[in-house]
């Protein structure tokens, strides 16, 4: 008797539930819609100025079990660690990384480019540092998709700073896990990875 009772209590408990559920949904004379706004209004450049860039890159290091443990672009680096490199770029643009070798040649091609959409992140295909002792250098490149004719000049003046140093302003800020750089002139970013081995 006791299993046959219950049942239709339940079933009155739904119907009842259904019931205020309903006049719930069923909005009220001048009831509005509560919205998100965001905390401040997109800033747009006025016409005629650049754009800032802000890059953000992380080493991802294989750790143990296969779990990928991420670090910013300055910390140290063995002789066969291997890693990927996580970029997130704030427009599309391509991903583009030079290889500076211990002897201090840079090659005109980069070792890994990809095309990047603002706003997603980006990780690269594995890369393990193998060859003669020193520091290797990894240079990220976030190349904002525009008509630059000789790839490898247009990285030479972002690496080096800019005519006489003051055209590309970058500033460079390190967490444990990442490191942004902001570029106020919209030129693009460069974050430089040292690898020591």
């Amino acid at each position: 008797m006791l299993k046959h009772s219950a049942v239709p209590i339940l079933v009155v408990g739904s119907m009842c539930a259904c019931a205020a559920a309903g006049a719930l949904a069923q909005p009220g004379p001048g009831a509005k819609d509560i919205v998100l706004a965001s905390l401040a209004p997109e800033a747009r450049p006025a016409a005629g100025q650049a754009r800032p860039d802000t890059l953000a890159v992380s080493v991802l290091v294989d750790g143990p079990y296969g779990v990928l443990l991420q670090r910013p672009a300055d910390a140290s680096f063995s002789d066969g660690d291997r890693f990927r490199i996580k970029v997130l770029a704030p427009r599309d643009g391509d991903i583009l990384v030079f290889n500076t070798t211990p002897a201090g040649r840079t090659g005109a091609t980069p070792i890994w480019k990809a095309g990047a959409k603002g706003g997603v992140e980006l990780v690269s295909e594995p890369m393990q540092v193998t060859g003669a002792a020193g520091d290797d250098l990894l240079h990220v490149v976030l190349q904002p998709r525009s008509a630059v004719t000789n790839l490898f000049a247009w990285f030479q003046e972002l690496l080096a700073g800019g005519k006489n140093g003051k055209d590309i302003r970058l500033v460079t800020e390190n967490t444990q896990q990442t490191t942004y750089v902001y570029n106020p002139d919209g030129q693009g970013g460069l974050v430089t990875i040292r690898i020591r081995h």
